[in-house]
């Protein structure tokens, strides 16, 4: 006697990934009474939103602190009932760079570029000089962020505020990365106006209607914010399910994972790296598998060094400083956090902790040093400008591999034929930290916001499909929704 098959379980949307975009997807979603189920390949979700306490310091071991600046993480932190725990902004606002072995504050404006020690005498006048002269650049010739940097600022002003700031942002150097894809509205404001005051001004101008921004963390942590959510999802998120193969069936998509189980989804949603949604996306959108499958992604670390409070001579009084990449050719360190300073409460009475950042496409060999180099490398570079004496207290390594895409020169144009490609079939959509802004963005804000853009997408297509007479729709040669990257 033949045993009866199981029919696959089925959903309306099917989202692989768990970090906190595809965390906030799939609550989006649910919030809007669709049935989602989300997939996780690892045995955890949040990506690389992790807090631990160590002793008791709270230690994040991934972004530190969000700026609370957009609509959509207000409104999710209300609707979760999670209450940020700001930080005073002059404090945040104190930030330095390591030139020639000593931490420079960097000036809030270029009035005070033009009046501190920031820049050597030299970096001064040629930052008048340019802010005097047409800076424009050739529309057909793409810039990096370095080269408008240089452009409109001076070489000096690039090479240790705009190569540091982007490294610390995007962990890769800013003579890789093309301004239209990290920046696009200080790229638009760049075409646009003929002198850097007029660039300066654009840039201001289109920033005032914003609220004002606020650093922010919560209690317990950032990872709060993932816990909260997948508390909200419940038994919808299937950890330890790594999806196998993704093929188009009927109207919708046949989903297969894990142990060769099926799933039958309206639509799908990737929230995971390129190269995974290039394998992913191969056989229902071959093009964009190849335009993902080009895409440069670099590794993070983290390392904690907690200490005596008595044994840090500096006063930590900012937000921390960050590393050119000319200041020392074999320094891994590429900044450095002071969590205490920040968030107090953050560290356990009586110790310091001291956050350090490596990896990035500067160093991608730190990432493969043991614990033990990796520390003594760290200590070596920061002992002098903190006044370290002894060894710390406590040590804490965290390594991120290949998470961070790298926004190289001819980016934003190759999101834009993902974008293209993935819109002949109907339902896919993707929303990875690779999708560049202004849809986009590798910051948690961005993840928040393009969440809730591509949540409302898939809402509209679900629901022009639902209303759609029967036999019509893209599957029999009808009309279809676009769903974009």
């Amino acid at each position: 006697m033949l045993k009866a098959l199981k029919a696959p379980d089925s959903c309306d949307v099917a989202v692989i990934g768990g970090g906190i975009t595809g965390l906030v997807l799939g609550y989006r979603l649910a919030r809007a009474g669709m049935a989602v189920r989300l997939f996780e390949a690892g045995e955890r979700v949040g990506g690389v939103i992790r807090s631990e306490r160590l002793e008791g310091s709270l230690l994040e071991l991934g972004p530190f602190s969000v700026m609370l600046r957009s609509p959509e993480f207000s409104q999710l932190l209300d609707e979760l009932a999670l209450e940020p725990a700001t930080v005073d902004a002059g404090r945040s606002r104190r930030r330095f760079v390591q030139i020639d072995g000593e931490l420079r504050q960097v000036p809030g404006s270029l009035p005070g570029l033009l009046t501190s020690g920031f820049l050597s005498l030299r970096g001064r006048l040629d930052l008048l000089r340019r802010i005097l002269t047409d800076g424009r650049p050739d529309p057909s010739d793409p810039p990096t962020l370095h080269e408008l940097g240089s452009r409109r600022f001076g070489r000096e002003f690039a090479d240790h505020l705009v190569g540091p700031g982007t490294m610390g942002i995007f962990g890769a150097e800013a003579w890789e990365l093309e301004a239209e894809a990290c920046m696009p509205a200080v790229h638009e404001e760049d075409l646009l106006q003929r002198t850097t005051v007029g660039l300066v001004r654009g840039i201001r101008r289109k920033a005032a209607p914003a609220p004002p921004r606020r650093l922010m963390s919560l209690e317990g942590g950032l990872a709060t914010l993932v816990d909260r959510i997948a508390e909200r999802l419940g038994g919808s998120i299937l950890t330890g399910a790594r999806v196998s193969r993704i093929d188009q069936s009927g109207g919708g998509f046949e989903v297969a994972h894990s142990d060769g189980r099926e799933l039958l989804a309206g639509s799908v949603v990737l929230g995971v790296g390129p190269q995974e949604s290039a394998r992913l996306v191969s056989n229902i959108a071959p093009s964009a598998s190849e335009l993902l499958g080009g895409i440069r992604v670099a590794g993070l670390g983290v390392v904690h060094l907690t200490f005596e409070r008595g044994q840090v001579g500096r006063d930590l009084d900012g937000f921390g400083y960050l590393v050119p990449a000319s200041e020392d050719a074999m320094n891994p360190v590429l900044g450095v956090i002071w969590p205490g300073s920040v968030f107090p409460a953050h560290e356990a009475e009586g110790t310091t902790t001291i956050r350090v950042m490596v990896g990035g496409t500067r160093w991608p060999l730190a990432l493969s040093l043991d614990d033990e180099t990796l520390v003594s490398g760290c200590l070596e570079r920061i002992r002098s400008v903190h006044r370290i004496k002894g060894q710390p207290k406590h040590v804490d390594v965290t390594r991120w591999h290949s998470s961070v895409p790298v926004y190289e020169v001819g980016h934003a144009a190759r999101i834009r034929s993902i974008a293209d490609s993935i819109s002949r079939t109907p339902g896919l959509a993707m929303a990875g930290s690779w999708i560049c802004p202004p849809h986009g963005g590798i910051g948690v804000n961005d993840r928040v916001r393009h969440a809730h853009e591509v949540a409302d997408e898939i809402s509209s297509f679900l629901g022009d499909r639902s209303r759609r007479p029967s036999g019509s729709g893209a599957a029999d040669g009808g009309p279809s929704k676009k769903v974009s990257a």
